[in-house]
């Protein structure tokens, strides 16, 4: 009797061991700033249910995580290329600069108090007198505010901004929150906007106009320890597919799908007829005069259709609203059932891209 009972014993040890490491193989373990969280932390959900695996999303400022990412990180994401340097030192011989893959985009845009008491619509109205202005210094915005300033090449922009700018600067969008919650006195915050996606209640989204707005990334990357990992691979591919694009355009990441890059159509492919009648709609909007058309001139007549598209000043516009010779759902990137200015704009862009025209 106790020689059976001393089996069984063995045998209930050697199951749990194997159910041990079989739960071990099944853990992801994934780490990166706060800003790309909410998509990345949604996207490991749904991937875990799937396919029984547990995926570990650790975020915020890297001091925060970058211990325990030296032991077990299997993914690292970022929230801006300059990141992704950073990381390689923090974390050296943990991956390969040249394997980070760019996942999606997302804009730059004005956050304002709710009701935009000082009636903020676009970046030259960050200019005016008694207007104090948020800006982050480090992380994912390291140079951002002087980017978007300066994007005309007019260095009064940027003598204006930096005169209303809130001084320190927020160290990172995290502490930037807590300011733009604590001081009630200050206007607008320039950051990225997924931050009032995920923080709807906190302040209302005024988007940067043209040329202003920038873009910035938010890329992954497998460790050498995640490359031995086939569901740490698994994961990255569903952030890269239809799925995950979804779930980062929910988030309010620039998830459409790639223009004519190696060989991929675009978005808005023209045939030859649509394309005459999309030179000549305009023409017109050559304002310099010299017979060369840019996107600049173009993206500020189509932001002021899209504004009288929209009629009731949501932001969005309906099906009911528009009014266009393309298909609404040509515009409709994410498939939400209305179309926002940044998709109206870069759904023209992409048409503007296909004319032999100056970008």
């Amino acid at each position: 009797m106790l020689r059976h009972t001393k089996s069984r014993a063995i045998l209930a040890l050697a199951v749990s061991a194997f159910a041990g490491s079989v739960h071990a193989q099944a853990v992801i373990n994934v780490y990166g700033p706060g800003g790309p969280a909410p998509a990345m932390q949604e996207a490991a959900r749904t991937f875990g249910a799937t396919n029984t695996v547990t995926v570990n999303v650790s975020t915020g400022p890297t001091p925060q995580w970058v211990e325990k990412a030296k032991q077990d990180a299997d993914i690292i994401f970022s929230g801006a290329e300059n990141m992704f340097t950073d990381f390689a030192k923090a974390l050296p011989g943990a991956f390969e600069l040249q394997d980070v893959y760019p996942l999606y985009l997302r804009p730059a845009a004005i956050l304002v108090r709710p009701g935009n008491p000082k009636n903020i619509r676009g970046f030259r109205d960050l200019l005016a007198p008694n207007v104090k202005v948020l800006t982050v210094a480090g992380a994912g915005q390291t140079g951002l505010w002087e980017d978007v300033a300066g994007r005309t090449g007019d260095i009064a922009l940027v003598r204006a901004f930096r005169k209303n700018m809130v001084f320190p600067e927020a160290a990172n969008s995290g502490a930037a929150k807590e300011q733009w919650a604590q001081q009630k006195d200050i206007d607008a915050w320039l950051i990225w906007n997924i931050w009032q996606v995920a923080n709807p209640d906190l302040a209302q989204l005024v988007e940067l106009d043209e040329p202003f707005r920038i873009y910035r990334d938010a890329g992954v990357v497998l460790t050498r320890k995640g490359q031995t990992e086939p569901q740490a691979t698994a994961f990255v591919e569903f952030l890269k597919s239809a799925a995950g694009q979804k779930i980062f355009a929910k988030w309010g990441w620039d998830a459409r799908a790639v223009a004519a890059i190696g060989g991929a159509q675009p978005v808005a492919t023209m045939d030859a007829s649509q394309k005459a009648g999309f030179g000549q709609s305009i023409a017109r909007l050559d304002t310099s005069r010299d017979g060369v058309l840019t996107w600049d001139e173009i993206a500020r007549s189509r932001a002021r259709e899209f504004d009288t598209l929209d009629k009731n000043n949501d932001r969005r516009v309906s099906n009911v609203e528009f009014r266009g010779r393309q298909p609404f759902g040509l515009f409709d990137i994410n498939k939400d059932g209305a179309i926002s200015k940044a998709e109206f704009l870069a759904t023209h862009r992409l048409m503007f891209m296909q004319l032999e025209v100056v970008q």
